[in-house]
């Protein structure tokens, strides 16, 4: 993807993951994917899990958002931490 097309991917993420945590809206979520291309697992819980740690990992999104976030993974039985969070915990867990 080219740099000028980054601003607007970025910003069409922000706005489908603030959308989706925020008010449940899957239209969002899809319209994002046809435009940029990407799959949603068929497994919903799977799916709302990725959307949920994708925020986690954006520095773009309110911490009080990704607090929201966190306790939706929580609601759904998955942990709520995101990968780059957990890449962080094991490389303070190895250098210990």
């Amino acid at each position: 993807m080219a740099y000028e097309g980054m601003e607007q991917f970025l910003k069409d993420r922000h706005n489908a993951l603030m959308a989706f945590i925020m008010r449940d809206d899957w239209d969002a979520i899809y319209a994002y994917c046809e435009k940029y291309g990407a799959e949603l697992p068929s497994n919903e819980r799977i799916a709302r899990g990725s959307i949920y740690k994708a925020a986690l990992d954006c520095t773009d999104i309110p911490e009080k958002v990704k607090k929201i976030a966190r306790q939706k993974l929580v609601a759904i039985g998955l942990k709520p931490i995101g990968a780059l969070e957990r890449i962080a915990m094991e490389r303070r867990r190895m250098m210990s």
